[in-house]
């Protein structure tokens, strides 16, 4: 009963271990970088550089005349086009 139990907690101890290193590798690829102003906001990745940005995706937002949101557009990046 003690070596299943063992090798169970070992077995855990090992996923969690991966699972670990697996979040942190995505977290580092994924740092997202917020620009924005009051009519949009620009979301764009840290390249591996770590010096230039990749933008992703583009949002544009129009208010009304008490300041409610009336429309939001949302844009994705086209790498291949550049716009």
């Amino acid at each position: 009963m003690k070596k299943t139990f063992t090798k169970k907690t070992l077995v855990a101890g090992i996923a969690a271990a991966l699972m670990t290193l697996t979040a942190t590798n995505v977290n580092a690829k994924e740092t997202f970088i917020y620009g924005q102003n009051q009519q949009s906001l620009i979301v764009s990745t840290l390249n591996e550089d770590g010096k230039t940005l990749t933008p992703k995706w583009k949002y544009e937002y129009q208010y009304d005349t008490l300041g409610t949101m009336t429309e939001k557009k949302a844009y994705r990046w086209d790498a291949e086009q550049m716009t």
